[in-house]
């Protein structure tokens, strides 16, 4: 996809929750209930940055993803990334031309359009790094506690793989399923 998710029901047609207070974040995250948001409950973020999920809403058996489609594996986003010349240096393919801190104009080079949407923080619920840095989950789970991510950067191309907390808000891409392409 070009854009981040922005959907707010599972593929089946079930709402997922919408946690707007970081009371209600916290609940989901300790209930380990699928939720969404969007970022400083700001209509205008959702525009251009999509919503941001847990970790369990991306893993929910209902299908977060439309149908044909699915969440990225981290293995599909390295090969994504060795297509670009690498981890070290896909980022500046990747950036899109929106909400970057450093106002820099990355030109659109890819069909992926990477928007700095932040993060929902899972230890408290507070919303972080809007403009400076983006987070995508993975379909990938690491532990019972954290999943796979990937991330970009205001200041370097590098694509960063890391692991966060399932609780936290991340933003998410799907690939188009084999059996489309």
């Amino acid at each position: 996809m070009s854009e981040n998710l922005n959907v707010d029901k599972f593929a089946n047609g079930d709402k997922i929750i919408h946690a707007k207070t970081n009371i209600e974040w916290m609940q989901a995250m300790k209930k380990k209930i699928p939720a969404w948001c969007i970022y400083e409950n700001d209509a205008d973020n959702e525009l251009v940055f999509g919503k941001l999920y847990n970790w369990y809403a991306v893993n929910d058996q209902r299908g977060l993803a439309p149908k044909g489609w699915h969440i990225s594996t981290s293995k599909e986003w390295m090969k994504m990334l060795q297509i670009l010349g690498g981890e070290k240096y896909a980022g500046k393919t990747l950036k899109g031309s929106n909400g970057w801190i450093n106002e820099q104009k990355y030109g659109e080079k890819s069909l992926f359009r990477a928007n700095p949407g932040g993060f929902r923080n899972a230890h408290d619920g507070s919303f972080e790094n809007l403009g400076y840095y983006g987070y995508w989950w993975t379909s990938d789970s690491k532990t019972n506690e954290k999943a796979k991510n990937r991330g970009l950067e205001y200041d370097n191309d590098s694509v960063n793989s890391g692991v966060y907390f399932k609780g936290g808000g991340f933003s998410v891409r799907c690939i188009m399923d084999k059996s489309k392409l």
